[in-house]
């Protein structure tokens, strides 16, 4: 499987000098990621890392920390697809702090979206179309596959426009949701599924649940970038890259061809969102 190249270049006309945090508000997860500047215009490398379930109360003295050694030249920027948290974030905001860039709709990213309605199309697809553009290569059509509490499946034109995609649930939505709708069907805890040697003939109810959940999300993926990359009409010579994102990443990119995993994507669209 391809390893994602912190130095892959990044071909557009945006220069990163500076230092960027970076929050990712999700709908069960907040990330936290301190981003720096790289030698040679590459992309922004992630210095340091951090989640946490949503609820928990946000990491100030962790994220002081991390700011102390950079200097004046810090920005903050925060998105996210949970907008209760992103208020909720930006009401405990330090009063000492700058304030951060808050981007919540493409309008602000200056990305093309042939959608009906691109203001309605969550922030976080967006941010990974834009880091998806500066890691593809520009004759090829990218598909986005990002795992969190709900999966999506996006396409990236090869001119770089968002064209929308497919929204399922993701692993830990279908094990509470199996658990919540049935009587005696326990949950099954996504950190289970992190074994890459899951059976797909379960041979009692826990197996049988993490079978359905490893193997039938991952068919799903499968079955929406194939379909993606045929309307996508790609030629043999510069084929669909896809790229594989969101806490469930890991485990569906071994069992996706030439899919690249980048933890970070959303963050990386972040700090790259041109206009903002």
């Amino acid at each position: 499987m391809p390893v994602f190249d912190q130095h892959t270049v990044f071909d557009q006309h945006t220069v990163f000098d500076q230092h960027t945090l970076a929050i990712d508000v999700g709908n069960s997860r907040v990330k936290y990621g301190l981003f720096v500047p790289a030698a040679d215009n590459v992309l922004p490398q992630c210095r340091e890392f951090f989640a946490a379930d949503v609820g928990q109360e946000f990491p100030w003295p962790l994220l002081r920390s991390w700011l102390a050694g950079c200097g004046e030249r810090v920005e903050s920027r925060i998105a996210g697809a949970n907008p209760r948290v992103v208020d909720y974030l930006l009401h405990e905001w330090p009063e000492d702090w700058a304030a951060p860039t808050v981007i919540q709709s493409a309008d602000q990213c200056m990305i093309e979206c042939r959608v009906p309605a691109p203001q309605k199309v969550g922030i976080d697809r967006i941010l990974n179309a834009i880091a998806a553009n500066a890691i593809r290569d520009p004759r090829s059509a990218a598909i986005v596959i990002d795992s969190g509490t709900a999966t999506t499946v996006d396409s990236i034109s090869a001119d770089g426009a968002f064209l929308g995609g497919a929204i399922l649930p993701g692993f830990r939505l279908s094990s509470l949701a199996l658990n919540r709708y049935t009587a005696l069907l326990p949950q099954v805890s996504t950190r289970d599924l992190a074994d890459q040697d899951i059976a797909a003939i379960g041979r009692d109810t826990l197996e049988a649940i993490r079978s359905g959940l490893q193997w039938g999300q991952l068919g799903a993926v499968k079955e929406l970038v194939a379909r993606q990359s045929l309307e996508l009409r790609t030629s043999d010579k510069h084929p669909v890259q896809v790229f594989v994102t969101g806490g469930g990443g890991p485990q569906l990119s071994p069992h996706l061809g030439n899919s690249v995993h980048l933890p970070y994507l959303p963050m990386l669209g972040l700090i790259l969102a041109p206009g903002c």
